[in-house]
């Protein structure tokens, strides 16, 4: 099965209505790029991000891993995170050069996800490491803020 998955991302041919991403039915306008189809602007974006930084033998860990975003509006429900006194709250270290958060992730719940969690430093240079701990559903992230 995983060496059928192989030969279909080498040949582009992830199953018609199908999103290459996170496996869901594309509506009938589904977004075409590279040779793939995607239900959402999210998941094509994460799948390009994926290809731009040689990260996607993601793929390979299961067949469409991702987890589709298209129903979440973010707008600024999390610029409250750029308020100085909200980061020391929430940091458990900051020193000006460096910092270190824990992050509480009860979605997680792939091997796939913690894959693309601890290779942030490939997508975020200001990212230096990032650990996750299934069973505690945490990530820790040590950054350059």
């Amino acid at each position: 099965m995983k060496e059928e998955r192989v030969v279909q991302q080498e040949e582009g041919l992830a199953k018609p209505g199908q999103c290459y991403h996170c496996g869901d039915a594309c509506d009938e306008h589904p977004i075409h790029f590279d040779e793939k189809e995607f239900c959402c602007d999210g998941c094509k974006t994460v799948y390009s991000i994926l290809k731009e930084n040689d990260l996607c033998t993601y793929y390979d860990l299961d067949s469409n891993p991702g987890i589709t975003l298209k129903s979440k509006n973010f707008d600024d429900k999390y610029a409250y995170l750029d308020s100085e006194e909200i980061m020391r709250i929430l940091l458990d270290f900051w020193d000006g050069d460096r910092a270190k958060a824990t992050f509480y992730i009860p979605s997680i719940h792939c091997s796939s996800c913690i894959w693309l969690l601890e290779n942030l430093y490939k997508l975020q240079e200001v990212v230096r490491i990032s650990r996750v701990n299934f069973s505690k559903k945490e990530l820790q992230v040590d950054f350059n803020p």
